[in-house]
């Protein structure tokens, strides 16, 4: 990725990554894709949140940098 790519994160949890990488980044019940420019901890804990109330404890957070030139 260059160095002046934007660079847009998403934060979810190791639980939905192999999805991720298999499908893509889709979006969930609401209809929306959460991307954010800056690469917050809260973001990411918010995704383990979630993660912990649909799957136990077994996952952790993770942040995903994505290179917005490349989004369709």
């Amino acid at each position: 990725m260059a160095d002046d790519a934007l660079k847009v994160y998403h934060g979810t949890a190791t639980t939905y990554l192999p999805a991720i990488l298999e499908q893509g980044l889709l979006p969930g019940g609401d209809g929306v894709i959460y991307l954010t420019d800056t690469q917050a901890i809260g973001f990411s804990r918010m995704a383990l949140h979630r993660a912990h109330q649909e799957q136990g404890h077994r996952s952790r957070p993770v942040v995903l940098e994505i290179d917005a030139s490349r989004l369709d």
